[in-house]
């Protein structure tokens, strides 16, 4: 199919372009923009994988998979510092600030070692290994991927309310979808269903709380920090919680129905 092959070309110009850019001006924007590239290229992957049954996604995704829980590590703390910086001024809780710039700096240098001529040869020869794949792709395979993935998240949503490891579920496979369905220039169901973009929206708030609160409990019991420093984190760890807990809440009022998860074969034609 030409379009997923222009959409491959957008994913490889993308990916190797963010990859390029000069250490100095890898920002923590930088290091969000390539995970979500690299998570689009994933959903691809997976579309490929369901209708080229001999494609080698594990083998082809590989490297990417790497640089991106290595970038992941690298942003989880960047996301970290910024709601440190939303809740505390001047030098309060310095030494946990400092201890996260050490390993974001840390995390950092590993992250740009894997960027070596290796790692860029054979991401570009991985590349070229999946565009025979994608150009004879039927749509009537296509179809039926798409409608696999709905089913799935159909499943999901019966269980309202979910419980936290269906949340998490729920999150991805969203995501998933929607890369998809723009892969292919369809609009995504969030972009015809009310209240369905507050619902991804709030599902990637949420998830931020479950990571936050889960680091800064490692904090708490870990060993450098006052007692007055401790009294500090607990009490953002308690609100973070808090507020996890008003957007679960919230998420599982807006899960939508099954009927909002509606796919036509016509919209293939």
């Amino acid at each position: 199919m030409d379009i997923l092959v222009a959409y491959l070309k957008r994913r490889e110009d993308n990916i190797s372009f963010l990859l390029n850019k000069p250490r100095g001006l890898f920002t923590s924007g930088t290091f969000h923009k390539l995970r979500v590239e690299i998570k689009k290229l994933n959903a691809l992957f997976c579309l490929i994988k369901f209708c080229v049954r001999n494609f080698k996604k594990k083998k082809l995704f590989k490297p990417f998979r790497t640089v991106f829980r290595l970038a992941g590590k690298v942003r989880e703390i960047q996301v970290e510092e910024a709601m440190l910086n939303k809740y505390f001024i001047n030098n309060m809780v310095k030494p946990y600030r400092d201890r996260l710039i050490d390993l974001r700096i840390k995390k950092q240098k590993v992250f740009f070692r894997t960027l070596n001529k290796r790692f860029f040869k054979e991401i570009k020869k991985n590349f070229r290994k999946v565009y025979p794949c994608i150009e004879n792709i039927k749509k009537e395979d296509v179809y039926g991927f798409l409608k696999n993935r709905q089913s799935g998240i159909r499943k999901i949503t019966s269980r309202n309310p979910l419980e936290i490891s269906q949340m998490h579920l729920l999150r991805k496979e969203i995501k998933m979808f929607n890369y998809n369905m723009k892969s292919l220039d369809l609009q995504s169901y969030s972009g015809q269903i009310p209240g369905a973009d507050d619902l991804t929206e709030l599902l990637g708030k949420w998830h931020d709380c479950q990571v936050i609160s889960a680091n800064l409990e490692n904090a708490i019991n870990s060993e450098g920090l006052n007692e007055s420093e401790l009294d500090r984190l607990e009490n953002i760890r308690n609100r973070i919680i808090l507020n996890g807990g008003i957007l679960f809440e919230k998420i599982n009022s807006l899960i939508p129905a099954s009927g909002y998860f509606n796919l036509s074969e016509n919209e293939f034609s």
